[in-house]
Formats: C-alpha cells, structure tokens, sequence
C-alpha cells in the first residue's frame, strides 16, 4: 500500500528466515544436501520461490514451502538487519546504475495512480521507514493459500501431487484480504511527457520510448496481438524498426523494443534506441518518431508478422524444454487467471491471431499521448 514501496521484495528476503518449525537458515541448507537449487525473485505482480530437486523429496519441500506461508517467525533484531541488506542491494542494483534511474523515473512518470509506478525494489525513504509491523501485516494479509499457485513439473503422479498438496497446503486458511483487495486504476492518457537524465558515468547517450501496453483483463488475444506486434516492430535484427534505422538509415547502432507478458494490468512498452556516432539524440528522436509512425502506417507487411508469429511459438517451444520455464509459463498464467485452455492452445491461439488485428493492437498502444 502507499508508503510501503517495495515490502513484497523485502518480504523475499525475510521468507528464509525460518519458521517456528525450522530454524533461519535449515530451508537453503536442506535444498543444498539433497543436491538441489532453490532461489526466489519479486516482480511487479508476484514473488516466486522455487527448488529443483529429486522427485523423492518432493513431499518434504511442499511440507516446508506450506510451513513458511504461515509460520514465519523473524525477530525484529533479524528484521532490520535484513533492511539493511535490502538498501545496500538497492544501492548497488539502482543508484549507481545511470539506466536503472532512469528506468525508475520513467515508470514514475508512466504511471500515476497505479503501482507499477513504485520500484519493485522500493523507494530508498520507504525502505528506511518498513518496521516488523508492517511486514506481519503484509504476511499475514498475502500469504495464504487462494493468493498462491504451485506448479510442479517434472516426472511424477498428478494424483500422487494433489494427495500431497492437500496434506500440505491444505491445512492453511485462505485470507480474507484477498477477495476484497482491488488495486487503484489508471486515469487515461492524454499527455505526452518527458524526462531527461545526464550522468558522467554514461558514454553512450540513448532515446528510450516507454508506453503503457495492454492489460490481461483487456483478454488474451489483445496480449498475444501486442507480444506478436512488437516482435515485428522490433524484435531482433529482421524488425522494422531495426532494419529501418540500423541498416538502411544507418542512424542508429541498435534499436529494440522490449514488455512483459507477465504482468496482470497494462504494463510498460519499450523502445530504446542507441544513436550511430555523429548523430545526436535530438535526430534519432526525430527518426525514430517518424519511423514508428510509419511502421504503423501499413509498412509492416503481413510477412513481417506471419514471421514474428512463427518466431514466437518457436521461441515458445524451445523454451518448453525447460522445467523451470514451463513452471513460470504456467504459474504466471494462472496467476493472471488465464484459463487451462489459454494455456493448452497458446501457440494455436497466437497462429490465429489476424495481421489486422495485431495492427490494431500496435496502433491503439503507440499513440502520441500514450
């Protein structure tokens, strides 16, 4: 909530702490004897913790990740230690990093009113402020059962997994919050802005376009158009804006345009840009505006996106063969309450999508006042 910018980061930190069952520490360390891995990491949406181990110790990891969704047990004197090693992180990661600052303002200025406009991370000041208080509350509101999705992906029984998800998960309460939880909204677009960032540490100055794209309540097809749109805008050496800019105006060294497909309202679209020498940022802005008004002008061919439509469901399959991709893909999904069948039939419903449409989708997300 306001003035608690980045607690759901911190709260990672604190998840391994231990619990009234296990003490700080015995978590990392049992995952490490049995020659397994685990991590965890905080998006704008969600915190995802995960272990790859052997399937026979499957039943162990369920029994502890479901003990930690409810039986945290941090001291306040661990607390604030675990503060100061968030603010360090931050201080490494974002404040000696010229585009990361940059990167954090411009999500402050896309976003007025919603919380992607807050640093995952958190604002230095509200960091500084977090107390033990603040963080039982968070627990105790977010970590329960009907907020979470497990996906377990490997070799092993799907009735054997939901036997054990129910003796282990199963025994937690759900939260009440979280039906009654509704995040504020956007006000429409309607102005352009701009922000201009000069720090020593850069050498080679960059145009960075951010827009705000489409949301997973605005339905699937509409995220799967935007994700196809701009692997044609801008998605590698064939795009348009790449071969437009790099290769025959020569008037810049690379160009790309980067969003997430994860995120469960609209999130931050991308194009950043790097000007060829001699050229300054004022004139590849100019290019590049004019470019992107002209790929969105018809110029990108049906070819363009028939291509960027196969390079993304083969992007999609070879990604597949990860078990920690397809444990993402779905957890994600779920996440943003697509449906099993959304899932099932992603690379049908991404070949299904019309260049009309995709076409569409681009134009309605890179209006000037967007």
């Amino acid at each position: 909530k306001p003035g608690e910018s980045g607690l759901a980061h911190f709260f990672e930190h604190l998840m391994f702490k231990g619990t009234t069952n296990y003490p700080a520490g015995y978590f990392s360390d049992y995952v490490s004897e049995i020659g397994g891995e685990d991590n965890a990491y905080t998006t704008n949406d969600y915190t995802v913790y995960y272990q790859n181990v052997a399937k026979e110790h499957l039943e162990t990891m369920m029994t502890m990740e479901a003990d930690r969704m409810v039986n945290l047990d941090v001291p306040d004197k661990e607390f604030y230690l675990e503060r100061d090693v968030v603010l360090e992180e931050r201080s490494v990661r974002i404040d000696n990093n010229p585009t990361a600052l940059l990167t954090e303002q411009m999500n402050a200025m896309l976003y007025r009113n919603h919380p992607y406009g807050s640093p995952t991370i958190g604002w230095r000041h509200e960091i500084s402020e977090l107390t033990p208080d603040n963080a039982r509350a968070f627990y105790k509101k977010y970590y329960a059962p009907n907020n979470a999705v497990v996906t377990i992906v490997g070799d092993v029984d799907p009735e054997k997994v939901l036997e054990i998800a129910k003796r282990t998960y199963g025994k937690n309460q759900p939260s009440d919050h979280i039906k009654a939880y509704q995040r504020p909204s956007e006000p429409p677009q309607n102005v352009a802005r701009f922000v201009t960032f000069k720090d020593e540490k850069v050498r080679l100055p960059t145009v960075i376009y951010y827009a705000q794209g489409v949301s997973s309540h605005d339905g699937q097809d509409k995220v799967y158009a935007l994700a196809a749109g701009l692997k044609a805008l801008g998605g590698g050496d064939q795009s348009y804006l790449y071969k437009k800019l790099v290769k025959e105006d020569k008037i810049a060294l690379s160009v790309g345009v980067y969003t997430s497909v994860e995120t469960i309202d609209a999130g931050a679209v991308i194009i950043q840009a790097i000007p060829a020498e001699n050229i300054s940022v004022k004139e590849l802005d100019a290019a590049l505006s004019k470019a992107l008004d002209q790929a969105l002008d018809h110029n990108i061919s049906d070819g363009d996106i028939q291509n960027a439509k196969n390079n993304l469901i083969t992007e999609f399959i070879r990604s597949s063969d990860s078990r920690g991709n397809l444990a993402r893909f779905w957890g994600t999904g779920l996440n943003r309450k697509k449906s099993v069948d959304d899932m099932i039939y992603f690379t049908k419903n991404i070949s299904e999508l019309s260049a009309d449409d995709i076409r569409q989708t681009l134009k309605s997300v890179f209006t000037h006042d967007n």
